[in-house]
């Protein structure tokens, strides 16, 4: 390794070590290193699917080095992924988004895939990290009202996704949002195609 002024040895091949995210930053120390000594250390965990037992961490994708645990009392999976800055939420039989999202290992600026298909959700509430939200997935609920400050604060979103839902309509607001630059999917939905919602069709 080469730390700025001097080389520095690192023998440490016998040792077994946890390559998940709490050790991205020097997993990624070792990948930009060059040839060195550092070549024949190996991941003893977790396991890493399509891949042989024990790869070497030279040679360990980035992207595969993420921290994955249960959160929220066991009703969700959380994975913090460091390569590209984002923490995935995953959750079943939950009847509203939570208030606040886990706080990740890494101070980066991460930006929030929340996946909450099929769950029991009947409204869009606003929250304070929906602004930081990348991807919202809430397809196959029983969502019948979306709050035009949820979608607001959703302005830097790449994907909403509201299909199979209970949605009528929306509020007339939403038509004066701009800057949205993202994919809004709303299909799937019973609307009510009266006069009053003929602005959705122009949306």
């Amino acid at each position: 390794l080469w730390n700025g002024s001097q080389s520095v040895q690192f023998i440490g091949a016998s040792n077994d070590f946890i390559c998940d995210c709490l050790e991205y930053e020097w997993i990624s120390l070792i990948h930009s290193s060059g040839p060195s000594t550092v070549d024949q250390i190996r991941c003893n965990s977790p396991a890493f699917p399509g891949l042989p037992p024990k790869p070497k961490m030279v040679s360990l994708p980035l992207d595969r080095v993420v921290c994955s645990h249960p959160c929220y009392h066991d009703n969700c999976d959380c994975i913090e992924r460091p390569h590209n800055k984002t923490y995935h939420v995953q959750c079943h039989q939950q009847t509203d988004l939570p208030d606040s999202m886990p706080q990740p290992h890494w101070n980066y600026s991460y930006k929030y895939a929340i996946q909450f298909r099929g769950n029991h959700l009947e409204s869009l509430l606003p929250k304070d990290y929906l602004v930081n939200v990348s991807i919202l997935d809430v397809r196959g609920n029983g969502i019948k009202q979306v709050d035009v400050i949820a979608l607001k604060m959703l302005i830097g979103a790449s994907e909403i996704r509201l299909d199979g839902n209970n949605l009528s309509t929306l509020p007339r607001e939403v038509a004066e949002i701009t800057g949205f630059s993202g994919n809004i999917s709303l299909y799937d939905n019973p609307w009510n195609c009266s006069c009053q919602n003929i602005w959705l069709q122009q949306w």
